[in-house]
């Protein structure tokens, strides 16, 4: 931890503008957390603080490291409290705790919250020079779009396995998933609003191309990730 704040200090020191994002779970949902946060960014001069409830681990599927929902909110309003006494901007963001699932209709252009940025106006560079496509999915090989220990980043965003992700066709989907048959299939895998890694939280990773389980059509969730 002291090396993490000696690093943050470093940046703004030198004129970074620095975010730091805090995920809030069951072993940090406290208002003794949020105090240090808020010292740190106050003393380094950090730019903007964004705080989002935890989830579900990609990664380890029978680990989940939310807390309750009432506890959320409780530290919600501390930070709103908070406001005047820090120098940063503050995003706080309750869509994770708030989104409705199973339900929206006409397709992912629907759907709430932020706007999936994979493919559209992000990639994500990883330690070991491979990228991905969403910051959520590390190194799980089927999302790996390219790696620039061989290719330039202009290679991998045009690349066939990013143009791939991106003119999916209802053939490269499982047949038993309802999208290959949707009527508004075009219209809502062009929008790319559906989220990777809700999918494969919800239903596992040999799932991924099903439905975003906010889709009024996606099947009941194996996992459930509603509050």
């Amino acid at each position: 931890m002291k090396k993490i704040k000696e690093t943050v200090k470093n940046l703004c020191n030198e004129g970074f503008a620095v975010q730091i994002a805090t995920i809030l779970t069951k072993y940090n949902c406290s208002k003794a957390s949020i105090d240090s946060v808020l010292a740190l960014i106050n003393e380094a001069g950090v730019n903007s603080w964004s705080i989002s409830p935890g989830f579900e681990s990609l990664y380890r599927p029978k680990q989940s490291f939310r807390t309750t929902k009432e506890e959320y909110y409780e530290i919600f309003d501390y930070v709103e409290s908070l406001r005047e006494k820090c120098k940063a901007d503050i995003n706080i963001s309750k869509t994770f705790i708030e989104r409705e699932y199973g339900e929206v209709e006409g397709g992912s252009e629907r759907f709430e919250g932020a706007t999936c940025s994979a493919l559209c106006s992000h990639i994500f560079l990883l330690p070991d020079g491979q990228v991905t496509m969403c910051e959520q999915l590390y190194w799980h090989p089927h999302f790996i779009i390219g790696d620039l220990n061989y290719q330039t980043i202009a290679e991998v965003w045009n690349g066939e396995r990013a143009k791939w992700f991106l003119n999916l066709k209802p053939e490269n989907l499982k047949p038993e998933n309802p999208c290959g048959k949707c009527d508004i299939f075009e219209q809502c895998y062009n929008n790319m609003n559906r989220c990777w890694a809700d999918v494969i939280k919800a239903y596992g990773i040999e799932n991924w191309d099903y439905p975003d389980p906010r889709c009024n059509f996606a099947p009941k969730m194996l996992n459930n990730l509603k509050y």
